[in-house]
């Protein structure tokens, strides 16, 4: 199954707007954002690890960090790499959770569920006993789980969530150039090419709101 969203947001922009496509597959999603105006900012952001890894640095008080992420971004050390340069003392504790982005597209992600419970405590356990005080999560899908992974690895652990961290490090450089909008709410067209129906409970639960299967248009993804 495969949804692709458009989504041009005026809200975020002064003077021009963000036009960006998203494509959600059952293994991750592929972001990308366009606009003339935002070539050099899109530059300064090609590393998108360093927002989530700069909170981590200031989080963390004994040095030893967590990762959980996609086995690719695992697999290309990049977090690592950024947090070693920012402090070359911290250690960092990675691992692949494959399982938890088909779970919560399933709508597996709800304290509770015994299903992502139990994988959770899987892939959470051998990295809670390594010790580490900051855990990021590096998947934009995690912090649908920001209240399993708590109780998992427990109060003392400081969770970073990657995308919170990408959006206000946006925000402060779109303040910088003083490009940030004034407006406190944009438009949203969103564009599926299977069912409308799933993708809007999907949207929905990534949003945080209700998104009415009306809202949702079909594409006849053949035509392109």
């Amino acid at each position: 199954m495969v949804f692709l969203v458009y989504h041009v947001d005026y809200s975020v922009f002064r003077a021009q707007p963000r036009i960006s496509s998203s494509v959600f597959t059952p293994w991750a999603s592929i972001h990308c954002a366009i606009s003339p105006a935002m070539v050099s900012i899109a530059r300064g952001f090609a590393k998108l690890a360093a927002p989530t890894c700069t909170a981590a640095v200031k989080a963390t008080r004994n040095k030893k960090v967590g990762l959980i992420a996609t086995a690719a971004s695992v697999r290309s050390g990049t977090y690592e790499r950024t947090l070693n340069a920012l402090d070359g003392d911290i250690r960092v504790y990675a691992k692949a959770c494959p399982l938890f982005v088909p779970l919560v597209e399933n709508g597996r992600f709800r304290p509770g569920d015994t299903v992502i419970e139990t994988v959770a405590r899987e892939y959470l356990t051998p990295l809670k006993e390594t010790g580490i005080d900051t855990l990021m999560l590096g998947c934009t899908h995690y912090p649908l789980l920001t209240e399993i992974i708590g109780e998992i690895m427990g109060p003392e652990v400081t969770l970073i969530n990657a995308g919170a961290e990408a959006a206000r490090a946006l925000r402060n450089e779109l303040t910088a150039k003083d490009m940030l909008a004034q407006r406190p709410h944009g438009e949203t067209t969103l564009y599926a090419s299977d069912s409308p129906e799933d993708f809007a409970a999907l949207a929905g639960q990534f949003l945080d709101r209700p998104i009415e299967k009306d809202a949702v248009g079909l594409v006849d993804i053949e035509r392109y």
